[in-house]
This record gives structure tokens, C-alpha cells and sequence, in this order.
């Protein structure tokens, strides 16, 4: 018994180094990514230049939304994350998560759109939705396939449903086909298997929404509103 204590013990102490670990690199990568904007902006004012730092902050802000992924999963997993759930108005939402990856996006010859109803809101944790529409939209912009990008949202059976879609050539079958698990299953892109720690991720914190006997969840489908894939987070 006092062995399992300390093992217990032993384990838990890792865990908290570990995340504390996780929680101080991702301190330090935004310490860098403000050096950074300070160094790019000192560069001169030609199109060679400006679309170097394009690629610079597009690559850094992946670097970074890794690291807040790793570190919500840890959170999720130890069950340490606390949900901060709010009303949000969804159209502002989206607008200023497009707003935010248009520059990015202008890298790689993307356009991002917002189509949803002004009057549209919703409850949920603003950071953990954003970080999967990060997470969609980085590696979205990456797939050389896609120069369109669209951020929607709508009621549907009394659940707010968020999507990403993208005009690329679509989830391949066996992704679609595939269950997503929501701790750490076998994570896949928007097209072709490098969807970082995404899927796994994104039915996790969706799943940690819930209401009455419902709860969260995320699809992948083909041909919504746009030829490629589509992602669904569908809050209750």
C-alpha cells in the first residue's frame, strides 16, 4: 500500500513538472514571437520582404497553437481544464478569427470568408473553439490545393453547429470513415494526414460542452457549402 502511495505520488509530481514544463515553454515561445514582430517590422517595405515576414508569423503562429494544443490536452487528459463557458456573438467570433489568419493566409494565396447570421450567438469557451479553428485554418491555408477558406456557423436541432470548409480536394474516405476518438487517436489534416494534434483534440474539447444528457461533438464531411472538406464542431 505505501508503495502504491508513492508511486501514485511520484506520478503525480511528474505530471505537475510536466505541465508546468509545457506551460513555461509556451510563456517563452510567445516572448519570441514578440521579439519577432519586432525584428520583421525593421525589415524594408518590398514585396520580397513582406511576404518573408508573411511566412515567418504564419509559421510561428503554428508553432504556437501546437503548443496551447499540447497543453489543453495534458489539461484535459489529467482532468485539470476548466472550461470557461460564455455567451458569445458568433459572427464576431468568426470575423475576428478571419481577421486574425487573413494575413497568413495571403502567404499562400488564400481567402478567408465568414458567412453567418449577425444576430447568431452562442455559449462555449471562447479559447478552446478558437484554438480548433486555429488548428483548421493553419493547416487548411498550408494544403496547396486550397485558396478558399469559409467560416460559417447555424442552428440545427438545437445545437449551435461551427464550421471550416475549405474548396480543396476533401477528406480522403477512409478519414471520413475513420471514429474519432476524443483523447489522443490518430490525429489527420483537412486532406492529407497531417492534421497535427487536431482531430483527437477538437472532439475532446468539444465533447467537454455539454447540456443536460447532451455533449459536444465534431464530423468531417465532403461537398458542404464548398467542393472540399468541411469540419463541424456541434455545440448543445
Amino acid at each position: 500500500m505505501i508503495a502504491q502511495q508513492t508511486c501514485q505520488q511520484s506520478t503525480d509530481d511528474s505530471n505537475m513538472v510536466l505541465a508546468s514544463a509545457i506551460h513555461e515553454i509556451k510563456n517563452q515561445f510567445n516572448l519570441l514571437l514578440i521579439e519577432i514582430d519586432k525584428l520583421t517590422a525593421q525589415l524594408p517595405d518590398d514585396s520580397v520582404s513582406d511576404q518573408q515576414k508573411q511566412f515567418v508569423n504564419a509559421q510561428t503562429l503554428f508553432v504556437a497553437n501546437q503548443l496551447s494544443q499540447i497543453l489543453s490536452i495534458y489539461k484535459a487528459n489529467t482532468q485539470s481544464i476548466t472550461l470557461h463557458i460564455e455567451q458569445h456573438d458568433i459572427a464576431d467570433f468568426l470575423d475576428e478569427i478571419a481577421q486574425r489568419h487573413q494575413r497568413n493566409a495571403n502567404v499562400y494565396n488564400t481567402t478567408i470568408e465568414v458567412n453567418c447570421d449577425p444576430c447568431l450567438d452562442g455559449y462555449f469557451d471562447h479559447f478552446l473553439i478558437q484554438l480548433i479553428f486555429d488548428t483548421a485554418i493553419l493547416n487548411a491555408i498550408r494544403e496547396p490545393n486550397v485558396s478558399e477558406i469559409l467560416l460559417h456557423a447555424t442552428n440545427e436541432d438545437n445545437a449551435l453547429v461551427l464550421r471550416i470548409e475549405d474548396n480543396g480536394s476533401g477528406f480522403p474516405e477512409e478519414i471520413l470513415q475513420h471514429r474519432i476518438e476524443p483523447a489522443t487517436a490518430a490525429p489527420h489534416s483537412m486532406q492529407n494526414g497531417q492534421f497535427g494534434l487536431g482531430l483527437a483534440f477538437a472532439n475532446q474539447i468539444a465533447r467537454l460542452h455539454r447540456q443536460d444528457q447532451r455533449h459536444g461533438a465534431v464530423t468531417l464531411s465532403n461537398h458542404h457549402l464548398l467542393p472540399g472538406a468541411c469540419l463541424s464542431i456541434i455545440l448543445p
